[in-house]
């Protein structure tokens, strides 16, 4: 496993322009927030209550962010528990249909935002 800085050096390298930093900013959160609408339909009984999908996905992805750093866990934890929180309202709140028409513009959103961000930073995406 890469340390946390060995993945920010590679990361720095291809976001070095502030428009794409800000694209991911909000491209990031949009395609998690995508995902995470409908794992939250995926509800199982575990001790008198129901537990989803997305948040087992977000508590293994705090336990990754804990083995890497604890404080960016800390802030992490603050922000996927308000996303998650926002998300769970939704899978149990709107339809189905519903559901995937928030969850698949917010993916496609999410993506242009991305996409454009490396179009201004005239730099491939990692792997790209």
């Amino acid at each position: 496993m890469q340390t946390l800085e060995q993945q920010m050096a590679v990361y720095a390298a291809y976001h070095r322009h502030p428009l794409n930093r800000l694209m991911h900013f909000v491209g990031v959160p949009a395609i998690i927030f995508s995902i995470l609408i409908p794992m939250g339909w995926l509800r199982i009984p575990v001790l008198g209550m129901e537990i989803s999908l997305a948040m087992v996905f977000v508590a293994a992805v705090l336990g990754y962010y804990f083995l890497l750093d604890a404080k960016l866990a800390g802030a992490m934890l603050l922000f996927l528990s308000a996303l998650l929180a926002v998300t769970e309202w939704f899978a149990v709140n709107l339809t189905v249909r519903d559901g995937w028409l928030v969850a698949g513009g917010a993916f496609v959103g999410g993506w242009i935002f991305q996409i454009l961000g490396h179009v201004i930073e005239g730099r491939r995406p990692v792997g790209g």
